[in-house]
C-alpha cells in the first residue's frame, strides 16, 4: 500500500514527493536514501541506492522524476520540514514490521506458538511504539508535504484559512482528556505489573495471572 501510494504521490503532487523523496534535481537514474538528513540541495549521512528511486516510481531506472529545481522555493514547494521530518528517512519500519510479521507467521505455521526467544518478544514491544511513530509521522508529512496547497494545484492554504473562534477551547479540553486517559493507563499498567511481579491468584490448572482466586473450601455439612 505504501508503495501504490508512493507512486500516486509522484504522479499527483511532485512537488511533495521531490520533496520527501529529497529529490533535487529532475532527471532519470535518481537514488533512494536509506536515512540521512537532507539540507543545502544534498542528502548526508545516507545509504544511497541508485536508480531505485525511478525504479519504485515507473518501474524502470530510466523514469523520468521531477525535482524540487522545477518549483518556486516561496509558492510551490513544501515547507522544509518535509524533507526533514524523520519518517520521511525512516524507510527501514515498514520493511522491519512486515519481516517481525513474517518471522511470527513461519514460527505460527511451524509450532503453532511464539517464536521461543525473547528477542521476539523485545522486537514486538519496539513494534507497537514503531507502528505508532510510523502513522503519526506518515500523517504529518502527508499534511505537511501538501503546504502551500489546500486543494493541490487549485487553493492555497491562505485562501481557505477561517477565523474559527474558540478553537484553542477545544484543543486545550482534547489535549487534558488524553493526558488523562493516559496517566490512568500508565497507573493501571503498572499495578499490573507490580501486582505480576508479587503474584496474583490465578485459576486452578491455569497460567492465567489475573484469574479469579480459587474457591474457597465449603465447610462440611453436619
Amino acid at each position: 500500500m505504501g508503495d501504490t501510494a508512493a507512486r500516486a504521490v509522484a504522479d499527483d503532487q511532485p512537488a511533495k514527493f521531490a520533496a520527501f523523496e529529497c529529490v533535487y534535481k529532475s532527471g532519470d537514474d535518481q537514488p533512494e536514501h536509506i536515512g540521512g538528513i537532507c539540507h543545502d540541495g544534498k542528502v548526508s549521512a545516507s545509504i544511497s541506492i541508485p536508480g531505485l528511486d525511478s525504479l519504485l516510481v515507473g518501474f524502470s531506472t530510466g523514469t523520468h522524476v521531477t525535482g524540487l529545481d522545477q518549483f518556486p522555493r516561496t509558492t510551490s514547494r513544501p515547507p522544509r520540514q518535509c524533507s526533514t521530518w524523520p519518517s520521511t528517512r525512516w524507510s527501514g519500519w515498514g520493511s522491519a514490521l512486515f519481516l517481525l510479521a513474517v518471522w511470527f507467521a513461519i514460527a505460527w505455521y511451524r509450532k503453532r506458538d511464539l517464536p521461543a526467544t525473547p528477542w521476539f518478544l523485545r522486537a514486538g514491544a519496539v513494534a507497537g511504539v514503531g507502528a505508532v511513530l510510523a502513522l503519526e509521522s506518515g500523517w504529518i508529512v502527508t499534511e505537511v508535504g501538501r503546504q502551500p496547497w489546500i486543494v493541490y494545484g487549485f487553493m492555497r492554504t491562505a485562501d481557505a484559512v477561517t477565523p474559527a473562534r474558540g478553537i484553542w477551547w477545544a484543543f486545550g479540553l482534547t489535549m487534558s482528556l488524553y493526558i488523562a486517559l493516559g496517566v490512568v493507563t500508565v497507573v493501571v499498567l503498572r499495578g499490573m505489573s507490580r501486582r505480576w511481579r508479587e503474584g496474583s491468584p490465578t485459576e486452578p490448572g491455569t497460567d492465567a495471572p489475573y484469574g479469579p482466586p480459587p474457591p474457597e473450601p465449603s465447610e462440611a455439612s453436619p
